[in-house]
């Protein structure tokens, strides 16, 4: 037995089928724009990982520099009148400093950043030094409190500067969207340092 579909059942069907066929495009758009939308980001966070290794390259290029530097001469020799930034210690606390040889001399630091362009990258590059306190008169823990008059005679009281330890910065940035990466060490002057025997029954 053979049946006729009516005209309302045929539009019905028909009617479906479109709906069908819509829902399968904005589906496959959705689809088609997620993936381009994840590979976007996959392809903005492969640069953004590029720029932050090659910046903390730079930066710990710069730090073993300014552990040379410093090793090298922690005050300045003489009156400072050829190199007035020759020794760390004697490195105003602040500004922003290079290091840089001439003529394949020595490292001395100088004011300013240093450009520098890696696999296509532009870079800058720079260190900053800041004193550094300790409790127990300076020879104790670091501390971020200010330096005050010590009372030696009691117990040493207070917290006072360490003359013998610097707290450098090295910071680089890349220019593309601002980004940095920094590096913090502190560096002390321990090869000068005198050993005290205080006591000697032991």
């Amino acid at each position: 037995m053979i049946q006729e579909l009516s005209p309302a059942n045929s539009n019905g069907r028909r009617g479906q089928s479109l709906i069908e066929i819509l829902v399968a495009i904005t589906v496959g758009v959705i689809l088609v724009l997620s993936a381009v939308l994840l590979l976007l980001v996959s392809t903005r966070v492969g640069r953004e990982n590029r720029f932050v290794q090659g910046a903390s390259f730079l930066s710990q290029e710069l730090m073993d520099k300014v552990t040379v530097f410093a090793d090298r001469q922690w005050y300045c020799a003489g009156d400072g009148s050829v190199f007035p930034t020759c020794g760390i210690y004697n490195l105003q606390k602040g500004p922003r400093y290079k290091l840089e040889s001439f003529a394949g001399g020595p490292l001395n630091a100088s004011l300013g950043d240093e450009p520098i362009s890696l696999d296509g990258v532009d870079y800058l590059r720079y260190f900053f030094v800041e004193n550094v306190v300790r409790d127990r008169c300076g020879i104790g823990n670091i501390t971020t409190n200010q330096a005050a008059p010590c009372a030696v005679t009691f117990g040493n009281l207070g917290d006072a500067e360490d003359l013998s330890t610097q707290k450098v910065t090295v910071v680089t940035t890349w220019l593309p969207n601002g980004g940095e990466a920094k590096i913090v060490r502190y560096l002390t002057r321990s090869r000068n340092e005198l050993f005290h025997q205080t006591d000697w029954s032991g």
